[in-house]
């Protein structure tokens, strides 16, 4: 009988990989708290620091409404401030959490513009690659990535980071970038959790996407169903790989470098089976 498999379809992961879902999710994890990147030289007064921390203590108690409100002020009157940028990035994480990406995106973008501090330019970079990502704009994802992840301290949500850097390279055809990220997160966060779902990618053999047809248990069941396959007219590949700490026949087709061309076969296909996904 066969078996759902676990993995990427369509950029949303099932089984184990569920908890990281969308990119949008993940612009929150390159949030380190703004009072920390206060430091050094600052324009800012007592009263103008104080705005700024309580916003960053709102926008972590979920009130993005009352954080904006504080920001948009500090924004508007103290513009030209050395630190304006760490003002900005904040109120780019709290328009993701409105759903309001396009302002986001807007806001990342002065903070970068404005940044003095290489931590908030490295986090700004990372944001704008997740949104990127989000946009189906893997090229742009990619290289906001590459230009991030030096500036990160090697300390989560850095592995976050290279994992997202891995997918967009992959998904942009960059398959060996995309290794060596997935081999970077391994060395570096092999114990957090999204190392299962990292080498589960690490160990897809081939530089290329595949459609998935069907998955099995059993070896016998799996080439029976590869014959029933042959019999309408396809000539699917027959492979073992490790699923959720097992191992687990799976029945593809296809070689596809990048994934809009896998997702544009991924079309036909499923007129075929309903249930086909895109490998890894």
């Amino acid at each position: 009988m066969a078996n759902d498999a676990q993995g990427w379809n369509d950029g949303r992961p099932t089984g184990a990989a569920a908890g990281t879902s969308s990119a949008m999710g993940r612009v929150g994890v390159v949030l380190v708290a703004v009072v920390a990147l206060l430091g050094g030289c600052t324009q800012f007064g007592p009263a103008e620091k104080e705005l700024l921390i309580q916003a960053n203590q709102q926008y972590a108690q979920g009130d993005v409404s009352g954080a904006t409100g504080r920001l948009n002020r500090l924004i508007k009157d103290y513009g030209q401030a050395g630190e304006i940028g760490e003002a900005y990035y904040l109120r780019g994480l709290c328009r993701v959490r409105a759903g309001q990406a396009e302002a986001a995106r807007s806001d990342f973008e002065e903070a970068l513009s404005k940044s003095r501090r290489d931590d908030l330019t490295a986090r700004a970079q990372a944001s704008l690659g997740t949104l990127a990502y989000e946009r189906g704009q893997w090229t742009e994802a990619a290289d906001r990535f590459a230009k991030a992840i030096p500036g990160l301290p090697n300390q989560p949500p850095k592995d976050e980071v290279l994992f997202s850097a891995a997918m967009a390279n992959q998904r942009a055809g960059s398959w060996r970038q995309g290794k060596a990220y997935l081999a970077e997160l391994l060395r570096n966060f092999h114990d957090r959790p999204i190392a299962a779902e990292a080498r589960r990618l690490a160990s897809w053999r081939h530089e290329c996407y595949a459609i998935q047809l069907a998955a099995y248990q059993s070896s016998d069941n799996a080439q029976e169903a590869v014959k029933s396959w042959r019999r309408k007219g396809l000539d699917p590949d027959l492979e073992n790989v490790p699923r959720g700490g097992a191992a687990i026949w799976i029945i593809k087709v296809g070689r596809y470098r990048t994934y809009a061309e896998a997702s544009n076969a991924l079309a036909a296909m499923r007129r075929l089976e309903p249930k086909a996904i895109i490998v890894p």
